[in-house]
């Protein structure tokens, strides 16, 4: 596999953001009362792998698109 693009980043972003779309409609909530009351996993669990592969493109010089508006996460080791 080549160097990773910018092209392709954004494709991955598109793709995610459009999964993401699609799970907080079929919850039948607002985006931020499906954030709140997510209560499966899936808001932690996405969110947290989307801050680790930031974190690693962003470490490639590359921009990562930003999936859920105003969102920010910090992820802490214990």
């Amino acid at each position: 596999m080549g160097e990773l693009t910018q092209d392709q980043v954004n494709e991955v972003c598109a793709e995610l953001k459009e999964q993401w779309s699609r799970k907080v409609e079929d919850s039948g909530r607002t985006e931020p009362v499906f954030i709140a009351l997510d209560n499966t996993g899936f808001v932690s669990n996405f969110m947290y792998n989307y801050q680790v592969v930031k974190e690693h493109i962003e470490s490639l010089g590359l921009i990562m698109p930003e999936i859920v508006k105003g969102i920010t996460v910090n992820i802490k080791e214990d």
